[in-house]
């Protein structure tokens, strides 16, 4: 995908320079199969805590830490920065490792949008308010676009049986 999306703005000059985030998953058995690159992330609701399984790859992130990085003033112009987009260069290494997957895990895969508006304690909130995936999802990005999101809010929700 890095590859086609580098060709195709390659060939032409308004294109130039076009990217994507991307995290994706593999489930195979009890393991989950995780890459990512750029800001879309990946969370974990186990047990009523959130934890967030992928890694910004953003000029803030880098500097000062994930951590730091997130408690950060939401108004900092350097934000938003990444330093890693698929289809920017012709080669790409993004995160990848894997997890253990357990009966009732829910995944979260989502955009900026979605975590660029919801702070962990409204994730956790939303998440534990509703019993399905689907709906799990509908919450995340309905609540997102309350809160006046004015990028891609866009969530895919997993649960383990």
């Amino acid at each position: 995908a890095n590859r086609k999306i580098y060709n195709e703005g390659s060939k032409a000059p308004e294109l130039s320079g076009m990217g994507t985030t991307v995290v994706a998953v593999l489930v195979a058995g009890d393991k989950l199969s995780i890459v990512s690159v750029g800001d879309s992330r990946l969370y974990r609701f186990r047990n009523g805590s959130l934890e967030q399984l992928t890694s910004d790859d953003t000029w803030l992130a880098s500097v000062l830490g994930a951590k730091e990085a997130e408690d950060a003033d939401p108004g900092h112009p350097l934000r938003h920065v990444l330093t890693s987009v698929v289809g920017t260069k012709d080669d790409l290494k993004p995160e990848s490792r894997e997890e253990d997957l357990r009966s009732g895990d829910t995944f979260v895969l989502c955009t900026d949008g979605i975590h660029g508006r919801l702070d962990s304690a409204a994730l956790v909130s939303l998440l534990a308010s509703a019993t399905t995936a689907a709906d799990r999802a509908d919450k995340l990005v309905s609540e997102a676009i309350t809160r006046g999101t004015t990028d891609n809010a866009t969530a895919l929700v997993i649960t383990v049986s």
